[in-house]
């Protein structure tokens, strides 16, 4: 099927120029200049711009659902000092029978997970802000309605106190419930991880912004028309030859016939250069190091690289100590502020320190050997009921059956030299004169 041919009459009117290629294609702009574009889009370092990262999602979510996972509990101190001549030994941490309020049910449609899971989110800009509605009977908060980051403002008087506005409106400092982390001296707000990951989040943002445009909106020429003729060609030639070009292949499958010096190149790119995907890989990287947590744990890698857990255990425990620790220091010392003195609060760590159940049970193995808890106490921990009278009858049945494999196997190796050396006459007197000897 031919196409066209180059209009030869009019390049043959003009004086000979200098050789060029005419090049039907357009180019996108680079990926600075879609900055601007996710600023309008999302906002420049807004909560909603940081959530729309996806590796910003999972490290938070990480870091807040672990808090909301662990119930915290509120002990009683042990006398500190010389114990009192008669009084015996000082006791040790014991928890208390009731628990505060605020350890159970702190928001009016919250539960302590789900508190705790957003009040960590908060924390991650640097400040979690709360409305006390109501307090126990020492005093002591016992309701903290938590607020949205985005609408507090907090300014600093010149008096040196500190006025707070929710949504617009001056609220009563008795009311106000503000802690903060990662504070400078002399300041009164906290330091947000997302203000420092601002450029980490809006590179990763345009370069996934990128990428999308690149396939949705054509980002990217599918082929180049050129010719290397000396011909120049205006802009009304270019449109002209592509516009016939395209209606000559438009529904058809037929081989295409080019002459005049046309030549059809099909433009192929690389699906790992389209989407700057070692752009985005070096963003999440930067964003996990700001959170401090582990890549492979939000399943972040590199180029060559795979996700690997050689040891689970080891993992978890270092995600506990470099990571979580910090988090839950931070809130055990704020509730246990909101209790009565001689009273503190620690979380449970079990669902960060479960292992697989065959460690498990070997721990629990070693604890009963060492008379470090007794056997009621293991099936607490493994929330198992206490045991029944016939449960007890049945184990010891057990216990007394356990030895008898190991006597049944000696009797039969017994039995077996015996009928060896019977079968050997000379042997069996040789041993029976020893043993009368």
């Amino acid at each position: 099927m031919g196409v066209f041919t180059a209009p030869r009459e009019r390049a043959a009117s003009r004086a000979p120029r200098e050789r060029r290629i005419a090049q039907l294609s357009f180019i996108q702009p680079p990926i600075g200049a879609h900055l601007s574009a996710v600023e309008d889009l999302y906002g420049s370092g807004s909560p909603e711009q940081a959530f729309r990262h996806s590796t910003v999602w999972a490290c938070e979510d990480l870091i807040a659902s672990m808090m909301g996972m662990m119930q915290p509990w509120a002990y009683k101190v042990p006398p500190i000092g010389v114990a009192t001549p008669g009084a015996g030994a000082p006791g040790p941490p014991a928890k208390l029978p009731t628990q505060p309020v605020i350890l159970n049910q702190p928001g009016a449609d919250m539960d302590i997970g789900d508190w705790l899971w957003a009040g960590t989110v908060a924390l991650t800009r640097g400040n979690v802000y709360g409305k006390t509605l109501s307090r126990d009977r020492l005093g002591f908060p016992a309701q903290i309605e938590l607020q949205d980051n985005g609408k507090v403002q907090v300014r600093q008087q010149p008096d040196g106190s500190t006025e707070y506005k929710y949504s617009g409106q001056v609220q009563d400092p008795a009311t106000v419930w503000h802690r903060s982390i990662f504070r400078m001296a002399g300041a009164v707000t906290g330091l947000s991880i997302l203000q420092h990951a601002q450029r980490a989040v809006r590179l990763g943002l345009s370069a996934e912004e990128f990428g999308a445009g690149f396939f949705d909106d054509g980002a990217h020429p599918s082929a180049l028309l050129t010719n290397d003729s000396e011909a120049e060609f205006d802009q009304g030639d270019a449109q002209t030859v592509k516009q016939k070009f395209m209606a000559a292949v438009h529904g058809s499958r037929e081989p295409v016939v080019m002459t005049g010096g046309w030549k059809y190149q099909q433009v192929q790119v690389n699906p790992h250069d389209s989407q700057f995907l070692d752009t985005q890989g070096m963003s999440d990287l930067k964003v996990c190091r700001f959170f401090r947590v582990w890549p492979e744990m939000v399943s972040v890698t590199m180029q060559g690289q795979n996700v690997t857990y050689s040891n689970v255990e080891q993992r978890a425990l270092d995600f506990l100590t470099y990571t979580m620790q910090r988090w839950i220091t931070w809130w055990e010392r704020k509730l246990g502020a909101m209790t009565p003195a001689g009273q503190y609060v620690k979380f449970d760590l079990s669902p960060l320190l479960r292992t697989d159940i065959y460690t498990r049970w070997r721990t629990n193995h070693a604890m009963l050997g060492t008379r470090a808890v007794a056997p009621s106490e293991i099936r607490q921990m493994e929330d198992m009921p206490p045991l029944t009278d016939a449960q007890r009858q049945e184990i010891a049945a057990v216990a007394a059956l356990a030895p008898m494999p190991a006597l049944h196997q000696g009797l039969s190796s017994s039995l077996r030299d015996l009928r060896e050396k019977l079968g050997r006459p000379e042997v069996f007197l040789e041993d029976l004169a020893q043993l009368e000897g």
